[in-house]
């Protein structure tokens, strides 16, 4: 079925470096973020950019996926920026683009 877009907005990566235990980084690995590198109690961590589309169902509800890598498929890309997120969100709200949910609730981007 198709469903109608709402919005979609593009969430910058980020990278933190923490000195302490592995209670000090809880908080970050609880809002997305991974390990890269640990040392001694020294902690790089990583959060990659993502991709936030809302749509609304047949049934008025708002439905909220990741569709970054559906995103660089549409767009034949290795890595999001900016400008390629501005074009989808251009296609996004001309028309150009299509959103269907399958009867799995898998959201296929055309």
């Amino acid at each position: 079925m198709e469903v109608k877009f709402i919005g979609a907005h593009y969430e910058y990566s980020d990278t933190v470096e923490v000195q302490g235990k592995r209670d000090k980084i809880r908080g970050y690995l609880n809002k997305g973020y991974k390990i890269k590198d640990e040392r001694n109690g020294y902690w790089v961590l990583i959060k990659t950019a993502q991709v936030i589309l809302t749509v609304m169902d047949e049934n008025s509800q708002y439905r909220i996926f990741s569709v970054k890598n559906k995103v660089l498929e549409l767009y034949n890309k290795s890595r999001i920026s900016e400008k390629t997120f501005g074009k989808f969100l251009s296609d996004a709200k001309s028309g150009k683009i299509k959103f269907y949910l399958t009867e799995y609730d898998e959201l296929i981007i055309q």
